[in-house]
């Protein structure tokens, strides 16, 4: 777990696919993803970032508004496959109500 003065930083787990869903159902947080995610599809991306943290240590990140204690996103370092190279990729997504409200540091 990670903390700075406003954001918690931790593991996703399985409980948070409630909380995480209304991120990727959004079409315009999702418009470079093939389609919005399902609840199925947001608790698989779930599972996956649980397998990454076994795998290589690292995945995306749940991002807990400390202000409230809400999940407002994800955030961490993914392997993507990039013209047959595994390239480290920082990805994030932010629930669309807050963006444009300057750096969650």
């Amino acid at each position: 777990m990670l903390e700075t003065k406003r954001l918690i930083l931790r593991k996703m787990t399985p409980n948070d696919v409630d909380d995480l869903l209304e991120i990727p159902s959004d079409p315009e947080a999702m418009q470079f993803y093939p389609q919005p995610f399902d609840r199925k599809m947001t608790q698989a991306w779930i599972e996956r970032n649980i397998q990454r943290y076994a795998q290589y240590g690292y995945g995306l990140w749940a991002l807990i508004f400390k202000e409230n204690g809400k999940l407002i996103g994800d955030c961490g370092l993914v392997v993507q496959e990039v013209d047959g190279v595994e390239e480290i990729e920082i990805g994030y997504h932010i629930r669309r109500d807050l963006w444009g409200q300057g750096q969650f540091s």
